[in-house]
């Protein structure tokens, strides 16, 4: 189980890795065989399971967002730790709300769902 300072420093890295744009730092946070669910993975690619599989492709994925989003920018509001996993609730462009939930392994998001909604 996470501790709530863990939880937090994992969420201002992930914050951190996302505002430099260094895809390699995003990555990092990510186990090899990650599971990551995004309503913005069917908006990107049109692959209407909304599901990346794996690191490489999870890294052209994100690849393809920070190229779709040259003004990216994440603000950290919250997080909160579980048993395996933590859920970051941040801004993102355009004030959009954000909660990332993941379960880790290792120190290492496992399965990711990334859920959106307006303030």
């Amino acid at each position: 189980m996470p501790s709530e300072a863990a939880a937090r420093e994992l969420a201002e890295r992930w914050i951190d890795a996302w505002n430099s744009h260094d895809v390699d730092a995003i990555l990092d946070l990510y186990c090899d065989d990650v599971e990551f669910t995004s309503p913005f993975v069917v908006n990107i690619t049109g692959d209407e399971s909304g599901v990346i599989r794996g690191k490489d492709a999870l890294r052209t994925f994100f690849v393809r967002v920070l190229s779709a989003y040259r003004d990216l920018r994440y603000e950290l509001d919250g997080v909160a730790a579980g048993i395996w996993s933590i859920a970051i609730v941040y801004r993102s462009v355009g004030e959009r709300l954000g909660v990332e939930v993941m379960q880790l392994e290792d120190g290492r998001a496992r399965r990711v769902l990334a859920h959106y909604g307006q303030r």
